[in-house]
């Protein structure tokens, strides 16, 4: 996704990149301490009826009026399904009762599905930060901040 600003009004592009461009990034496991996770903030998951865990969402107290999303995971087998549309939804009232007014996440600017995402559920681009990946392996991606306010 490209992200440009102009008279006050944040827009953007797609640019599609070849089947043969497309690389596949995994992120490794996580091993979350909900004790750590509800002191600095709260989590919603989701669950088949059989109690399989197949959704997470982390939120993180923030020093303004938007509660960060930090982590946002569906299970591949489930995606699709509206799982991760559900959980923010769920997490709405969640969020008002610690007085924020809406949700900030970041995404990076070459995870399309993700961007894609975040402005069909009621996110829109508030900021891009050009400078986070310098020095790093990822130089060149860009981090989109999406708000949704509730």
């Amino acid at each position: 996704m490209i992200v440009t600003r102009s008279l006050n009004t944040w827009e953007h592009t797609e640019d599609l990149l070849l089947k043969s461009q497309i690389i596949k990034q995994t992120f490794p496991d996580e091993h979350y301490c909900l004790d750590k996770i509800n002191t600095s903030g709260f989590a919603v998951a989701a669950f088949t009826n059989d109690n399989l865990p197949i959704g997470l969402a982390i939120f993180e107290n923030q020093m303004f009026k938007y509660m960060m999303l930090v982590d946002l995971k569906v299970n591949q087998k489930y995606r699709g399904m509206h799982i991760a549309s559900q959980m923010l939804d769920f997490a709405e009232p969640l969020i008002k009762q610690r007085n924020y007014l809406g949700i900030c996440v970041l995404c990076q600017d070459n995870n399309l599905h993700a961007c894609r995402f975040y402005l069909n559920n009621r996110f829109e681009i508030g900021g891009l930060n050009t400078n986070n990946y310098n020095f790093t392996s990822q130089m060149g991606k860009q981090d989109i901040y999406f708000y949704r306010d509730i």
